[in-house]
């Protein structure tokens, strides 16, 4: 996000690391191998359903995904709420008033829509990048389409692209190449306590030292 010129598509990527912690909570504990047999063929079959879904998709001719359009159509219908009132005469500097209120607290008021920057008073066009409904009623009263300000990323076919690589089937272990690496054994000191509930906490880091310190400290005086 901070090498992305500007386009900060947070609100799309940020939550993918949770998301995947989600779907692989079960094999967390697991060895270090069946974890890696686990992450593999449940991705793989992750994969290679929504790859299907979205070559059906494709297949469609749809342009948008469902969610986005469900998401425009609703702006839309709040759009016809509001109310143009234009003082520019290059008709790129828009002022649009609210007359319902449909955020269930804050009271009704104006926005500025800057059509030219792509810019709406709002915060919304420039953080989600998706036409507000004040730059949907804006680009309305100019007989101009608003899809303009819609982002190739929110199209199907891109989408696809991120399902369109499979992943293979791992042959038997019979017919793997001889192995001509080092060998690596564990460390028992490391092992873990079989009396007792296990402990899957997370990894304790110079900071939780620090904190432990100050909490001894605390304690003793």
């Amino acid at each position: 996000m901070a090498f992305d010129g500007g386009k900060r598509w947070g609100h799309m990527t940020t939550n993918l690391a949770e998301s995947m912690n989600s779907s692989l909570k079960a094999t967390c504990n697991l060895p270090i191998t069946t974890l890696v047999k686990s992450s593999y063929f449940r991705l793989g079959t992750l994969f290679g359903k929504r790859g299907h879904d979205w070559t059906k998709m494709l297949g469609s001719s749809q342009v948008y995904t469902n969610n986005y359009m469900k998401g425009i159509e609703e702006k839309v219908t709040k759009s016809n709420s509001h109310k143009v009132m234009q003082f520019d005469c290059h008709r790129l500097c828009i002022l649009v008033q609210e007359t319902m209120n449909h955020n269930g607290g804050r009271p009704t008021t104006h926005f500025d829509v800057d059509l030219k920057n792509q810019t709406c008073e709002c915060g919304r066009f420039q953080i989600f990048h998706v036409p507000c409904s004040h730059v949907i009623v804006a680009r309305s009263s100019i007989r101009q389409y608003y899809f303009v300000h819609i982002v190739d990323v929110f199209k199907v076919v891109n989408i696809f692209k991120v399902y369109e690589d499979s992943f293979h089937g791992v042959p038997t272990e019979t017919t793997w190449p001889q192995y001509e690496g080092d060998t690596f054994f564990h460390n028992d000191s490391m092992r873990r306590k079989k009396k007792g509930r296990s402990n899957s906490s997370r990894i304790r880091t110079e900071m939780d030292n620090v904190e432990k310190e100050k909490n001894e400290v605390w304690y003793l005086s």
